[in-house]
């Protein structure tokens, strides 16, 4: 139901109603966001979502909600990400290393840079994450 609702909403919103509204929007989506795995579309757009509201959330210095939101988006990326969408991938794994550096998990920081560094990646790349 939940899920359901937050579809409706992102049908309906204008843009800039999303943006104002991003935090309640992602959180209704991501109570169902296994409904979505078959349709790439709509995955890519939750990911997506859950990428703009964990930035959001980092300028808010709401670095726990962060990391919710971008281990969501790892979640939602799939297994071939790096080679999907690398550009997408990358801003994801280097925002979740910030927001865990953030939060103290140096551990989780590591995993996510050990993640790019793995990566066939120009260099320049792999020094911004």
């Amino acid at each position: 139901l939940q899920f359901q609702s937050g579809q409706a909403l992102l049908e309906s919103m204008p843009d800039e109603e999303i943006e104002k509204n991003l935090f309640l929007l992602v959180n209704l989506l991501n109570h169902g966001f296994s409904f979505i795995f078959g349709d790439n579309e709509k995955r890519v757009q939750l990911l997506t979502l859950n990428l703009k509201a964990s930035i959001k959330a980092m300028k808010s210095s709401a670095f726990g909600s962060a990391a919710t939101y971008l281990k969501i988006c790892k979640h939602l990326s799939g297994d071939d990400h790096w080679h999907n969408d690398t550009a997408l991938s990358l801003d994801v794994f280097s925002t979740l290393a910030k927001a865990e550096f953030c939060n103290g998990n140096l551990k989780e920081m590591e995993k996510c840079l050990d993640e790019i560094f793995e990566q066939n990646l120009p260099i320049k790349e792999k020094i911004d994450a």
